[in-house]
């Protein structure tokens, strides 16, 4: 992905509404996990949310390179 575009996607995860959405997630898999989901499932869900939270890191390593 190009630089550009994973600014546009860190500003929209630092704005209120970006905040919201990663709330909204992390509630979801809550609530999967108490559903009984299997644990694979679940993991990949986190693993889905952290890669969203890192988008901040994996610019400023683009930057920086």
């Amino acid at each position: 992905m190009e630089l550009e575009e994973l600014i546009s996607l860190r500003n929209t995860i630092q704005s209120y509404e970006g905040k919201l959405l990663l709330a909204y997630l992390q509630d979801y898999v809550t609530n999967q996990a108490c559903l009984k989901r299997e644990a694979s499932e679940i993991k990949g869900m986190c693993e889905l949310i952290q890669q969203i939270k890192d988008i901040p890191k994996t610019v400023e390593k683009k930057r920086s390179n």
